[in-house]
């Protein structure tokens, strides 16, 4: 019964230990993130690692918005953002691109009342 035992905790262990993620252990990690503090978040669209641009529409509802992406390669990180404040007060917005958790790009604004605007960053990611 105790080999029985230390075979199935051996393959258990073995098991988790492969399993942790599909992630390449040397890629970066590049996030991009939008903060905003009233409902103003039209839209965002960004690359992705592969080069594929996403948009993800309506995003109206989230005060944060954000996504990670990992790359092997050199990367162009671009992501747009739209805002529409509808409201009679200004609303502030900040978006950010991290890099491996640390902030390399950052951006903030004002979104006037019954006005929209556009903002953007793009960072280039060395790997």
């Amino acid at each position: 019964m105790g080999v029985f035992k230390t075979v199935m905790i051996l393959i258990i262990s073995l098991a988790l230990s492969s399993c942790h993620h599909d992630v390449d252990d040397d890629a970066k990690s590049v996030q991009y993130r939008v903060i905003v503090e009233g409902p103003i978040l039209k839209g965002v669209t960004y690359k992705s690692a592969n080069g594929e641009i996403n948009t993800v529409d309506p995003v109206a509802d989230v005060n944060i918005w954000h996504t990670t992406e990992f790359t092997d390669d050199d990367f162009e990180a671009h992501f747009i953002t739209e805002f529409v404040n509808s409201g009679t007060d200004d609303e502030p917005y900040k978006l950010s691109c991290f890099v491996e958790g640390e902030l390399v790009s950052v951006k903030e604004g004002i979104v006037l009342p019954l006005s929209e605007t556009t903002e953007e960053i793009k960072y280039f990611v060395e790997n």
